[in-house]
């Protein structure tokens, strides 16, 4: 799998990519799940700006209907911002 370190706030896109005839359609998984509603675009997943409850591992997977699914994943760690409470 691959990982993504990411600063909360910041944008992350994941694509995935798989050939095969007919073409494959794409659907994306996460764990801890559900994935948010809205990020998931065929075969990009795209989160415009990153929270904590983003973190967590991402699958996809690609299936054509002929032969077995293929699937990958990614884990997105999230850092999150501290907020000092005594700073003005």
């Amino acid at each position: 799998p691959s990982t993504a370190v990411e600063k909360e706030g910041d944008p992350l896109t994941l694509t995935c990519t798989a050939d095969g005839n007919p073409d494959p359609t794409f659907t994306w998984s996460k764990a801890p799940g559900p994935i948010p509603a809205g990020i998931a675009n065929n075969n990009t997943t795209q989160i415009t700006s990153l929270h904590r409850n983003d973190a967590g591992t991402y699958t996809c997977t690609a299936d054509n209907g002929i032969g077995q699914s293929d699937s990958a994943t990614s884990i997105v760690d999230v850092l999150c911002k501290l907020f000092d409470e005594h700073q003005s």
